[in-house]
């Protein structure tokens, strides 16, 4: 069965600041779906949210050198848009955050994602899709 990763905006973030000690899994995750290993899913509102945080008094990186990775990164990774149907899943949910309720629910409802991968899995509770963080995808990743 091919791996068919969504990856939460945490570890888009991660990749592009290299930032903490979540750079490292990052770039790894990133560099499988670039080498067709495995695939990679990013929601449209994960480009968003790292956009506003990469340009963020915190980061402050350009808006140029934002959008040539994200050029780079559309030569290899898929990206989904949310249907009402995520938002009102998200609505109805016990989720306490409303960004991973839609996060969560977008992936789940495209029947190819076998999982999604995050930095924040606590907040992913009583969910059916599995839930990894970077180092337990990449521990338990199989080709």
């Amino acid at each position: 069965m091919e791996i068919y990763a969504w990856l939460d905006a945490n570890i888009l973030i991660d990749l592009l600041t290299q930032r903490d000690d979540f750079g490292e899994d990052a770039t790894a995750i990133f560099a499988l779906g670039e080498q067709r290993k495995i695939k990679l899913c990013l929601s449209v509102l994960s480009f968003v949210n790292a956009e506003y945080v990469l340009r963020s008094k915190h980061y402050k990186i350009s808006e140029k050198n934002i959008k040539e990775a994200f050029v780079q990164l559309l030569t290899f990774v898929e990206v989904v848009g949310h249907l009402p149907k995520d938002i009102t899943d998200s609505l109805n949910s016990k989720f306490q955050d409303f960004e991973d309720a839609v996060q969560y629910f977008s992936a789940h409802n495209v029947s190819t994602i076998s999982c999604l991968v995050t930095r924040n899995k606590e907040d992913f509770i009583d969910v059916s899709l599995p839930v990894y963080t970077p180092k337990q995808f990449l521990e338990n990743v199989k080709f």
